[in-house]
């Protein structure tokens, strides 16, 4: 509808794989090929590196549902009749976001003295109290994007046999969103925006997709979901996570590192996000210019506080 593609999958771990992929085989093909051309002209890797870290870094981290899972998206693709995709092209393209952390960790190893030259992507937004009209939480998510990766058009409505409904903006083949934002049966409304600048990586985590998806599909309060995505990260897709509770009306903020986090909490306020970190400690873990007002997420970042 409009370009966007809706897809309901349901039951346990293999049949919300194996639909998944049967019902967007052609959409998920399309994507991976679009992610290998991009890999190769933004970050001067190839598909093999984002392969092979995939399987040797991620996988053996996997828990055996989301394994199941990822397996029966693998099945699904082949079972419509696409053959050119393989279960290693699915760990690395729902491992694609920790890779570029993980390249972007080898190259300030390799020079320390270089800049960390990634794009800014997507400005979010959470408000509660007397900063909305009627006290209820509001929270708005702009995602940027390259055309080329732009293959996140997908709405996965997903009923898990376990744990919580969650809707969510997503690639076509994934576990978790990665554009970033969720919905969930539990009461959690989730957004999200990368930090600038991250140089830190951490191989022995758990990826960044499955600590989100966990978190999504088992908190019931932000408390665990904060407990889920800290717990053995390994700093892929450093992120502000913007988190609310409607059953409470509560609304946080966790900026999230590799090696550092900080929390905020509030019944009455607004967080917002614009791809800058806000704690000196996790700043600590970037290469980035917080002076230059030029910049786009700090001028972003400025204008927020100034509409505020």
């Amino acid at each position: 509808m409009n370009g966007w593609v809706f897809a309901h999958v349901s039951g346990d771990a293999y049949h919300l794989g194996f639909q998944n992929g049967h019902l967007l085989a052609y959409e998920i093909r399309d994507a991976i090929e679009a992610h290998k051309l991009y890999v190769e002209g933004a970050h001067k890797r190839d598909w093999q590196f984002f392969r092979e870290t995939a399987m040797n870094v991620y996988w053996p981290k996997i828990p055996p549902e989301y394994r199941t899972e990822i397996e029966g998206i693998a099945d699904g693709v082949e079972a419509y009749g696409v053959s050119d995709v393989h279960l290693e092209d699915i760990v690395a393209f729902n491992g694609f976001f920790d890779t570029v952390w993980y390249h972007y960790s080898l190259k300030a190893k390799e020079n320390p003295s270089a800049p960390t030259a990634r794009e800014e992507h997507c400005s979010a937004i959470i408000a509660n109290g007397k900063a909305t009209h009627n006290g209820k939480i509001l929270i708005a998510h702009n995602t940027w994007s390259s055309y080329l990766t732009a293959t996140s058009n997908v709405i996965i409505d997903s009923l898990p046999a376990n744990g919580k409904r969650f809707l969510m903006q997503a690639h076509p083949g994934t576990l978790s969103s990665g554009t970033d934002w969720f919905v969930s049966t539990s009461g959690l409304l989730i957004a999200e925006t990368t930090i600038s600048g991250m140089n830190t990586f951490n191989p022995d985590g758990v990826p960044y997709f499955v600590r989100a998806r966990k978190a999504v599909q088992y908190a019931d309060t932000i408390d665990d979901w904060v407990r889920i995505m800290i717990e053995e990260n390994n700093g892929g897709y450093a992120n502000d996570w913007l988190i609310g509770d409607v059953k409470t009306g509560e609304i946080a903020c966790l900026e999230l590192g590799t090696f550092n986090h900080a929390l905020d909490r509030t019944f009455d306020g607004v967080f917002f996000g614009s791809n800058s970190a806000t704690s000196q400690e996790v700043r600590s873990e970037t290469k980035f210019n917080y002076d230059d007002n030029f910049s786009s997420c700090i001028a972003r970042r400025n204008r927020w506080t100034q509409l505020i």
